[in-house]
């Protein structure tokens, strides 16, 4: 099964457990943990070095609250396409961010990953 693909029964407290019990491997929640995970994903990564969100689809709202409790560093840009445009994203991560933020969330956090 190819990754990132969704796996029945997963949950954000699952993928908790996974970040806590493989501390080495870097872990990447899409959607920020979508919709009523949200609090639970930010809660999560705050508490685990290894578990990064991904901004796709997540509200405006909790992108910025999960800035705001992780920092830049934790925060990875998605954009969800071809379901939704890039550009609409990507200008949402643009809004709350600015200079280096916006460049750590945008591409430097997946290239220090992609690196190891």
């Amino acid at each position: 099964m190819p990754m990132g693909m969704f796996l029945a029964g997963t949950t954000t407290e699952k993928v908790g457990i996974l970040a806590r019990e493989f501390p080495h491997t870097t872990i990447i929640l899409g959607h920020m943990g979508l919709a009523p995970a949200d609090d639970e994903a930010i809660e999560l990564a705050a508490k685990n070095d290894n578990l990064f969100l991904e901004t796709s689809v997540g509200s405006y709202l909790i992108v910025k609250e999960a800035l705001r409790r992780l920092g830049s560093s934790k925060i990875i840009f998605g954009s969800e396409f071809p379901l939704y445009h890039p550009q609409v994203e990507l200008e949402k991560i643009r809004v709350l961010l600015k200079g280096g933020d916006f460049e750590q969330v945008t591409s430097k956090n997946i290239l220090a990953m992609l690196a190891r």
